[in-house]
């Protein structure tokens, strides 16, 4: 879980209604909430799920494997 010792950063936003998910949520809960988000992909590369796609589900981030 590098993402935790190291603060691996995440993959950029592709979405930016995504983005914008993430700019609204409180300044701090944001933190916290960009190390989850760096954990779902760093969590899948490791273990090879593929491709992991970031979109919003409810006006919420989500992530699928397509």
């Amino acid at each position: 879980m590098g993402a935790l010792r190291g603060m691996t950063p995440a993959a950029p936003f592709d979405d930016p209604n995504v983005a914008a998910a993430f700019a609204a949520f409180p300044e701090d809960a944001r933190p916290a909430l960009l190390t989850l988000r760096a954990l779902i992909f760093e969590n899948a590369a490791e273990r090879g799920v593929g491709r992991v796609l970031e979109c919003l589900k409810w006006g919420q981030p989500a992530y699928l494997t397509p």
